[in-house]
Parts: C-alpha cells; sequence; structure tokens
C-alpha cells in the first residue's frame, strides 16, 4: 500500500519512503457521494485501479482545505471500498491553493495527514493481503450506492450512515470494515455478524487482534473515522 503526494511528500510526513503503486481514494469532499457511487458498477476487481487523490488544498476559492475529520472520512471510506494506496491532492505555494504548506510554512492539516499515515502504514500488512468482495451502506444512501443485504453475515441493525466494505485473505478467511459517513459527529451503531463464533477488532494502537464479546457489537465510531474488524 502506497501513500503518496501530487509532489514529493514532505520529510515530516513519515511517508517518503513508500512506493508510489496503484492508487485509489475519493476525490473531493463535495464530490464522494457521487464518487462512490459509480465505483460498484465498476466492480470490486477494478477498485485498486481508479486513480482518484483525497482532497487536501483549497480550490478556486469554492473549495476550502478540509479538516482533519473530513479527511479522516474520506481516506477511511477509501480504504472501506478497497483502496490500494491513498494520494494528497495539493499545490505548493501560496494564495487559494496552499494546503500541507503555505508560503513555505507548515498548515495545521498536515498534523492530521501524519497521523492517518501512520495509521495506514499499520494497517496495510493486513489490507494488501485482503481482497474486496463487496461494498455497501447504511443509513441514508448516497447516490448510486447499495444497501447491505438482508442476506448479509454483517448487518447493520441502526440506520447510521457508514460504510461496510466486505473483505476475505488466501485462506477464505472473512473481515469487514466499518466507515462512518458522518465527519462531524460520532456515530453509534449496532452490527450483527451472523453464523460467526466470534469477533475481533484490529488495534491500530496495540497492533495487535483483540477479540470482541460476543457476535451483536455496539459501536462507538468517532467522526469520520473506520475500524477493521475479523470473523473467526
Amino acid at each position: 500500500m502506497s501513500i503518496h503526494y501530487t509532489d514529493d511528500p514532505p520529510e515530516e510526513s513519515g511517508m517518503g519512503f513508500l512506493r508510489r503503486k496503484t492508487l485509489a481514494a475519493v476525490s473531493g469532499l463535495l464530490a464522494v457521494a457521487s464518487l462512490l457511487g459509480c465505483i460498484p458498477q465498476l466492480g470490486c476487481a477494478s477498485v485498486s485501479n481508479v486513480q482518484k487523490p483525497v482532497q487536501a488544498c483549497e480550490w478556486d476559492r469554492t473549495w476550502r482545505t478540509p479538516n482533519a475529520q473530513e479527511l479522516r472520512m474520506m481516506v477511511y471510506t477509501s480504504l472501506a471500498y478497497g483502496a490500494r494506496g491513498i494520494a494528497y491532492f495539493h499545490y505548493w505555494g501560496s494564495g487559494y491553493f496552499g494546503a500541507l504548506y503555505r508560503d513555505r510554512k507548515r498548515m495545521p492539516v498536515m498534523d492530521a495527514i501524519v497521523r492517518l499515515n501512520a495509521e495506514i502504514a499499520t494497517l496495510s500488512p493486513i489490507l494488501m493481503s485482503l481482497d474486496s468482495v463487496g461494498v455497501y451502506h447504511a443509513g441514508l444512501l448516497p447516490v448510486g450506492t447499495k444497501r447491505v443485504p438482508l442476506n448479509s453475515q454483517v448487518k447493520v441493525i441502526s440506520e447510521t450512515p457508514l460504510v461496510v466494505g466486505l473483505f476475505t485473505d488466501k485462506a477464505r478467511k472473512r473481515y469487514f470494515m466499518l466507515s462512518s459517513r458522518d465527519y462531524k459527529l460520532e456515530t453509534v451503531s449496532n452490527v450483527l455478524v451472523r453464523d460467526a463464533q466470534s469477533v475481533s477488532e484490529f488495534d491500530r494502537v496495540k497492533k495487535s487482534w483483540k477479540r470482541l464479546d460476543g457476535t451483536n457489537l455496539h459501536l462507538r465510531i468517532a467522526a469520520g473515522d473506520g475500524r477493521l474488524f475479523r470473523i473467526d
């Protein structure tokens, strides 16, 4: 999994050593719903071939620089869709195009990107071993998206704005990622995982799997955040 910038990455980003490989991300906060609605029509196998950078700058005085929660939502929604890499779209310089740096001064949005990059680096060994097998939505559906099927093993009981990304590995073990589309408020969701002995969640801080209590999950997901689970 690669994380890079449209120009050479700043050293303090912590990601300059990663290779520039396949990119897949959501372009522009204002276009998130429309783009995600097109991806299912391409088929899951095509997601890793989509090259769309995440907006990380202002544009023509109409697109403001995303805040930390909005960037988090764009990144984790992309990962739930099976993205193999994240690119941050930005301009170097001054005026209305700068974001990460403006007039050679580091901007606050850079702090959010550094944190996200560290999280992605922790998740990438797992995510790069998985194949996306389905992407669905809960809550109010963005245009062109599909609701979680009634027969899905992972069922969102509450009407919360989530993206549900389903994955498998080579051993056919099943995983899912929940990404909140709400970039302003924490969401509280009830998720039922059927036909499973147990469910484990990957702890990004401890960098390890933690088995959860039961398969009927009560989850508090921070604004725009994503969570990765394994079905045992």
